[in-house]
């Protein structure tokens, strides 16, 4: 956390309809809402660096994940660079 002129601000995960995730700042203090939205920034940090493929959001990607880890590592570096690049 920084903070800035004042104020801390804090990461808040937004899940949209597109099933995309968003990080937006907002000021506030720390709050119990505060620590719950660490524990779900924490969460999501667990789920990206070890995914559980036997509950997937979206099955394909999950079958290859498990069956065939070089085409999922080729995969999941092109969409990166593809959507996630700024």
């Amino acid at each position: 956390m920084a903070g800035v002129r004042g104020f801390m601000f804090s990461s808040v995960v937004e899940v949209f309809s597109e099933q995309t995730v968003g990080i937006l700042f907002l000021p506030c203090g720390i709050t119990p809402a505060f620590l719950f939205f660490i524990s779900v920034l924490l969460s999501i940090c667990s789920l990206l660096c070890d995914p559980n493929p036997d509950d997937p959001l979206v099955p394909d990607i999950a079958r290859i994940y498990k069956t065939d880890k070089p085409k999922y590592n080729k995969l999941a570096k092109e969409w990166t660079l593809k959507y996630a690049q700024v």
